[in-house]
């Protein structure tokens, strides 16, 4: 389900490898619920996407803030289904649990609200109202 992959794919789970057409795989055996539970690591991650030119992040970190924009343009057409799966626990998690921190980010990597429009009715049909966010 290609709908709730287009932002949190990337977040955490999805960092480029650098090899053309696909993401790499060396994040597939992360444990979710041990990231989701660790908000050091969840806040870190947000300080550097929001950050203006990845000033204090991580070596992923960075990867991630480079992906983010390909990731929303393509619908995560480089993602595995471990990928997708795993986006769909983060989405989740971020919209239920920090609501705040995903508008926030949101806002920043999907400002005009192309991205949800696209998704509307893939995001309602897993259960969310893109007009919340």
């Amino acid at each position: 389900m290609n709908s709730i992959v287009f932002f949190m794919t990337s977040l955490v789970v999805c960092v480029y490898s650098g090899e053309p057409g696909k993401y790499t795989s060396k994040f597939n055996n992360i444990d979710l619920d041990a990231v989701m539970a660790n908000h050091r690591l969840i806040i870190a991650y947000f300080n550097c996407l929001m950050s203006e030119h990845g000033q204090g992040c991580s070596p992923d970190a960075l990867e991630l803030r480079r992906v983010i924009p390909e990731v929303l343009e393509d619908g995560c057409a480089k993602c595995s289904p471990t990928h997708i799966e795993a986006a769909k626990v983060m989405t989740n998690f971020l919209i239920t649990k920090k609501p705040d921190i995903f508008k926030k980010l949101l806002q920043k990597y999907d400002p005009d609200k192309k991205y949800r429009k696209r998704w509307d009715a893939q995001l309602r049909a897993a259960g969310f109202d893109p007009d919340k966010f």
